[in-house]
């Protein structure tokens, strides 16, 4: 037993230092590998997953897994994506499985379900995914000197074979910003202080990154704590009116304050910017608004091999060929089309795509029934719970729409974990639910005649 609970311990903590470091160092850890060479190599993550992997009772962790959703499409989409990618291994080598790391890190909802086995493991992941949006917002503030910072950073060779800094790689910071700042809505009074917190994180990420994703996560949000949590939403809505003004501002104090592309913050910029998400070109934005019309030739390409034949359609053009022609400037072949859906269906076919849409609509429905419960039980932590990693759900998914984000395991890898240990909670609320049905009927009283339990989600 002590061994057990030893090795469990371990487990967990090489788990939760690999998905923290995934967020934080995003492109720079993706790229560590044993060994480190180009176009080879095990990726860290897998390294990890393999250990969790055989640490568990897969049997019990599967049986549990069962009561909260219909398991079939998962079994569905694992096997048949890692197949697919196995069967692409003899005509494209170790590409085909770099191409299905998607499938492959998909199983870290297995790791995440059986992460959260006792109430006590619940509250050491929102404890410790706090600290991480903490440290996330303080690695934030050294973007502004990344270049100046990125010499004294390791150096390794990616697996393409071109050196890449291991620090200060920031492809998934604005994302943990946006989610501090929905933390704070859901966790914290709402106070001056609170509030200027939470225009900063916003304001930073979208002003300094100046990436067109991020107009699109705000809104989104803004329509989720619309729907899901009104009473925060008045000072967040005071705060985005707040950043315009300071930005219309900036003209009159002198202030020039350049963002990622290189160009000065205004709103006119910001308008511009915003259009370019329809392809309308401006100065300075030509490049990014002609991104759109690249894309869309390459989804367009995407579905025109996919329809020349029924055998691409229903099964997909598999794993181990780019989905596109376009080369980087690096020299470098981009793979994917820059939309994590797309590549679901232009690997993985009818079949894969299929799979993917019914595990997804069967863990929104287990997300769903989970907040409900929380809601009956007016269990305010829960709640907030279920609708922090919805938050991070939501973000992914508007990422995933204009990149490959899925296909990075600095997304993949905490995307699924997080929903392994949120369809455990529910998990944990249904049996206490149905202990409570029990307990009520073995009295001949209703469940809602019933006091509420001292704490929320049990232990096993």
């Amino acid at each position: 037993m002590g061994l057990s609970l030893s090795l469990e311990r371990i487990r967990d903590g090489v788990v939760l230092a690999t998905i923290a470091l995934y967020l934080l160092l995003n492109y720079g850890f993706m790229q560590l590998r044993v060994p480190p060479l180009a176009g080879g190599g095990v990726p860290i993550g897998e390294l990890v997953l393999v250990f969790a992997l055989m640490t568990l009772n897969h049997f019990a962790v599967l049986s549990k897994l069962r009561a909260v959703v219909f398991i079939f499409p998962f079994l569905v989409w694992w096997v048949y994506g890692i197949g697919r990618a196995l069967y692409g291994v003899p005509d494209h080598g170790i590409w085909a499985l770099r191409d299905a790391t998607h499938v492959i890190e998909s199983t870290f909802l297995i790791v995440g379900f059986a992460f959260a086995a006792r109430a006590e493991k619940l509250d050491r992941f929102f404890h410790w995914l706090g600290g991480l949006l903490i440290a996330g917002a303080v690695y934030a503030l050294t973007y502004p000197i990344a270049g100046a910072l990125k010499p004294f950073s390791p150096t390794i060779q990616s697996g393409a074979g071109y050196p890449m800094p291991l620090l200060f790689n920031y492809t998934a910071t604005p994302l943990l910003l946006l989610m501090g700042a929905a933390w704070l809505m859901l966790y914290r009074p709402r106070t001056k202080a609170t509030l200027v917190v939470e225009v900063f994180l916003v304001g930073y990420a979208a002003l300094l990154f100046q990436e067109r994703t991020i107009y699109v996560q705000i809104a989104v949000l803004l329509v989720f704590f619309l729907i899901f949590r009104r009473e925060a939403l008045g000072k967040s809505v005071f705060g985005l009116m707040l950043i315009i003004l300071g930005v219309a501002a900036l003209p009159l104090t002198g202030l020039t304050i350049d963002g990622r592309l290189g160009e000065a913050v205004s709103l006119d910029f910001i308008f511009n910017h915003i259009l370019s998400i329809g392809g309308i070109e401006s100065d300075g934005l030509r490049g990014t608004a002609r991104g759109v019309s690249l894309r869309m030739g390459w989804w367009k390409t995407l579905f025109e091999n996919l329809f020349s034949s029924p055998d691409n359609l229903v099964m997909g053009l598999g794993y181990g060929i780019p989905l596109t022609d376009h080369y980087a400037t690096t020299g470098v072949v981009v793979r994917e089309p820059h939309n994590s859906f797309l590549s679901v269906l232009g690997r993985g076919g009818l079949i894969g795509a299929g799979a993917f849409l019914w595990m997804h609509a069967l863990m929104l429905s287990a997300w769903a029934r989970g907040l409900k419960l929380s809601i009956r039980r007016g269990w305010r932590e829960g709640q907030n719970r279920y609708l922090i990693v919805m938050v991070f759900f939501l973000l992914v998914w508007v990422f995933g729409s204009g990149e490959d984000a899925l296909e990075k395991p600095y997304i993949a890898v905490p995307y699924y974990f997080f929903w392994g240990v949120i369809l455990r909670q529910t998990w944990h609320l249904a049996r206490a639910a149905r202990s409570v049905r029990a307990h009520a009927h073995a009295h001949g009283r209703s469940a809602a005649g019933k006091p509420r339990a001292a704490a929320p989600v049990p232990g096993t």
